[in-house]
């Protein structure tokens, strides 16, 4: 990348910004180049900072720059909002929750990383991340797992229980076989336990399940934002029963009994 970056040396518009952004003289107004430009002058400053954060008016350029950046850091990624029409939907809406997952996991890893959004993205309602950091599963050989326990995590994580996995976002057990697919990853992946002990953990092939590569360990990240553990549905339960316990009242007091006494058994 060094024969990119050689011609934005030599420009003096690109020292002067560069002075200004280790000085801490920001925010820095850079106005005149062709759209082509943009992405060419951003990648030139990203020895700056270890997360870089491009964003943009709509997803259409959004999509636009990262086809653009891909040129200069393959490892870009996007960070779409959340399709509000769309997002209960299962093909849409879990392509959607992938992408932010992704982008989500991309931060909390040791390497550089260059995340492209929207407004719109930015003003989405989100999940502290301590939270969502706090939930991921860190598993290899030679720990010790209660099935049961794993069970009910992934299913609290947000993903599925099924007979066989398929698409992302799924988990099945067989006898003391695990078979995850992480809404972040490629592939499926194995863990087979002797007794209660991590044997080994594999990659798999969805089509036919056979092994492809032995995996050091695994890092399992949840299938949704919104992860409903044990204390967020209790609350949840709470501000049900106390909304519940008001509707009741109010056509006791309006002399409803009878409607009053339908929301009181359902």
């Amino acid at each position: 990348m060094e024969t990119l970056l050689a011609p934005l040396r030599e420009m003096e518009e690109y020292t002067q910004l560069r002075l200004a952004v280790d000085k801490g003289e920001t925010p820095v107004t850079v106005v005149g180049g062709m759209e082509a430009q943009k992405c060419h002058m951003i990648y030139g400053m990203e020895d700056l900072a270890d997360v870089r954060l491009i964003v943009t008016y709509n997803e259409i350029r959004a999509r636009e720059l990262l086809e653009d950046y891909r040129l200069y850091d393959k490892n870009v990624m996007y960070y779409p909002a959340k399709d509000l029409i769309f997002y209960s939907a299962d093909v849409h809406g879990s392509a959607i929750v992938a992408e932010r997952l992704k982008a989500i996991q991309a931060l909390a890893g040791d390497k550089t990383v260059t995340i492209i959004t929207t407004i719109d993205a930015g003003m989405d309602a989100c999940v502290p991340y301590e939270k969502y950091e706090s939930q991921r599963i860190r598993i290899e050989p030679g720990d010790l797992l209660n099935l049961e326990e794993m069970q009910h995590k992934l299913s609290a994580m947000g993903y599925a229980n099924v007979s066989q996995v398929e698409s992302e976002g799924e988990f099945s057990v067989r006898g003391g076989i695990i078979d995850i697919y992480p809404l972040t990853e490629e592939c499926p992946c194995r863990i087979d336990l002797w007794d209660d002990e991590v044997d080994t953990i594999r990659r798999i092939d969805v089509e036919s399940q056979r092994s492809i590569e032995n995996l050091d360990e695994i890092t399992i990240y949840p299938a949704e934002e919104m992860i409903l553990d044990d204390s967020v549905l209790e609350k949840g339960l709470i501000s049900i029963e106390k909304e519940r316990d008001k509707t009741i009242q109010a056509f006791r007091d309006a002399f409803l009994p009878e409607e009053a006494g339908r929301i009181k058994n359902m």
